[in-house]
């Protein structure tokens, strides 16, 4: 039986609908944190396929995982961050 079930189904279209519903949540917060920002400039990072959700003045892609504090202070410094070669 193992080698003939397929993968997918219903578990699969359940999990990708509460994912959506997930990210959706989570881009509503976003823009709400947003419109309370009174800046000349604003800058989002995060996953690249969602930034295009945000009318912001840069973006960048990021790998901000784990717990909200630490995520944004690792994206934060990912973000105004780069890397120096010396030669």
């Amino acid at each position: 039986m193992k080698g003939k079930h397929s993968k997918g189904g219903f578990s699969q279209s359940r999990f990708e609908r509460r994912r959506d519903s997930q990210i959706d949540e989570h881009l509503q917060r976003c823009r709400r944190a947003l419109d309370g920002v009174d800046a000349e400039r604003v800058f989002v990072v995060g996953e690249g396929t969602l930034l295009d959700e945000f009318d912001a003045d840069a973006t960048a892609a990021v790998d901000a995982t784990g717990k909200p504090e630490p995520a944004l202070e690792d994206a934060h410094d990912t973000f105004w961050t780069l890397p120096l070669s010396l030669l």
